[in-house]
Formats: C-alpha cells, structure tokens, sequence
C-alpha cells in the first residue's frame, strides 16, 4: 500500500514538474517573440515632413525716395513724354533718330550696335528695357542740359554693394512665398532698399521674378517689374543743336 502511494506521489510530481516546465518554456517563447516585435512609427519619414521655410539675414529697413526732375522742365518733359509713346509703339525710327552715331551699348569690350540689338524686332529684348528704364524719374544736371536715367541709377551713391541689393519702385508690392502672384502673400514693401537672396542656394533671378530677403529675414519672391537694380540699364539724354540725343545706354557696372 505504501509503495502504490509513494509510485502516485512520484508520477503526480513528474507530472506536475513537465507541466510547469512546459508552461514556463511557452511563457519565455512568448517573451522572446514579443521582444522581437518592432512597434510601428507613427512619425512621418523625413522625404514627408514639410520643409521649414529658409531665412535670411535681417537688415534695417532703408527707404529709397525716387526723384523726378523732369516735372520742372517742360522741354525735357515733353520729349521724354514722346520717347516714352515711341517706346510703346515699337518705333525704331524714333530711337535711331535720337541715338548718336557711336552711341554706347555696352560697357565690355565687344561693341553692340542697334542692328545687334534687334531694334526693329518689336519683340527684341531692348523694348522690354527701355519700357522699364524710362517709366522712372529722371535726374539732371547743368540745369536741365544733361540727364540720366533712372534716378535709382543717380541717387544710389554706391551706399550698398549694387549686386546685392535693388530698390522697390512702388508702394505696397506683395511678397510672395513663390514666383506666382497666386501664391500666399507674406508682407508688402514700399519704395525701399531690398536685398537680394544670395543666401540660398541658387540664382535669386528667376523668369520674370527676384527672390529677396525681407527687412525681417522672411525669404519671398518679387515681380520684377516692382524692382529696379542700381546698376540696371541707364541712359544719359543730352540736347545738341537744339536736339535731344541719346550718346549711350548701358546696364551692368
């Protein structure tokens, strides 16, 4: 009788002993399996994060007053007026009457005449300038005798380095965050001293936009036609012989 319970005690203990260790190896295979498992990110990945929008440098704001003389002499006034519908026109007649002989195009070594510039392509690239060159004040000097313009190239005094900066010519010109008036609008600037984006990467002239840095560091995008270089295209005027001519019209420094 003895032995039978102590043979039941023995099998239920071994019993019992496979069990647990069965359960305790199932336990640890769970462990390690779970262990395994990578929780799934739920941050995106860096291609997906929006970029942080790029700043500039800022700079103190530095207002640019531009000047017309012409208002105070009606001789130059009045032809300037007709330059200007000539302009429009496309008449390349009228500015080759008034350009001199060895009017100057160019400020490099290779001479650039009228014919290289395509003056009687009314589509040529020189009617876009000229439009934007003389839409601005003029300055004078001898009274009247002798002009240049834009006034923006006359009243800079090299106060800033010319390639990095432009002047504003209007007042309340939009600040884009792209090169598209549809895109969000991010200040205004007013007839002030601009600077160019040179910080980033890539040139800040784009086709028919100029990507600038705001006084306030914000990096946008302004039409062209709102903003003038002081080294941008020039002309002197002068009367001779009761007429007025043209003796050159450059851009560049």
């Amino acid at each position: 009788m003895i032995e039978n319970r102590t043979r039941v005690l023995i099998v239920g203990f071994a019993i019992a002993t496979l069990l647990g260790t069965g359960c305790s190896t199932a336990s640890r295979s769970q462990q390690s399996s779970q262990s395994n498992i990578q929780p799934i990110s739920e941050s995106p990945s860096p291609e997906a994060s929006p970029k942080v929008p790029q700043r500039g440098t800022p700079y103190p704001r530095r207002p640019f007053k531009l000047v017309d003389d012409a208002v105070k002499y009606p001789d130059f006034y009045q032809f300037r007026e007709r330059l200007r519908k000539a302009i429009k026109q496309r008449d390349a007649k009228f500015i080759r009457a008034i350009a001199t002989k060895d009017i100057r195009l160019t400020l490099g070594r290779n001479p650039r005449t009228l014919d290289t510039e395509r003056i009687d392509d009314p589509k040529a690239e020189i009617w876009q300038n000229l439009e934007r060159t003389f839409a601005l004040g003029c300055r004078t000097q001898d009274k009247g005798k002798y002009w240049i313009c834009p006034s923006v190239f006359w009243d800079w005094k090299n106060q800033l380095e010319s390639w990095k900066y432009s002047v504003i010519v209007q007042n309340k010109v939009p600040v884009h965050t792209q090169a598209n008036s549809k895109s969000k609008v991010i200040g205004f600037l007013s007839k002030e001293i601009v600077k160019l984006d040179h910080e980033t990467d890539g040139s800040p002239f784009l086709p028919g936009w100029i990507r600038i840095v705001q006084p306030d560091g914000q990096i946008g995008y302004v039409e062209e036609q709102f903003i003038y270089s002081p080294i941008g295209y020039r002309a002197a005027l002068v009367k001779e012989d009761r007429n007025w001519k043209m003796p050159f019209y450059v851009g560049g420094d």
